[in-house]
């Protein structure tokens, strides 16, 4: 019953903060080049929530995840390090992404 194998196991790194923050990216864009040709979208808002919010929440989960399981020796720390620097690659993305969107929501404000 107390064998050493039952311990639990570590938390895995996983790629689910790639995947929303590159998503978070890739629609943050598509609103771009869209609300570009449509003004008057209310779609620069999604965008806005878009980014740098979810890559920044990705990296932010990666890490946790980073800092917990390190404390294992079966953690898989070569994963974690890609998942990180994939993770920190789309946080910047995702503030440069922002920058347009910014631009965007303070012309519609300044108009009004």
């Amino acid at each position: 019953m107390g064998n050493s194998s039952d311990k639990t196991l570590p938390s895995k790194p996983t790629f689910i903060p790639v995947i929303t923050g590159a998503v978070a990216c890739f629609l943050s864009v598509l609103v771009v080049v869209i609300g570009s040709l449509k003004t008057g979208s209310l779609l620069i808002y999604v965008a806005y929530l878009c980014t740098p919010f979810a890559p920044i929440a990705g990296l932010a989960l990666a890490r946790a995840t980073d800092i917990k399981g390190r404390s294992n020796n079966r953690f898989d720390i070569a994963k974690s390090d890609k998942v990180l620097k994939i993770c920190s690659i789309l946080a910047i993305t995702g503030f440069l992404i922002a920058i347009p969107v910014m631009i965007e929501i303070a012309n519609r404000f300044s108009q009004e």
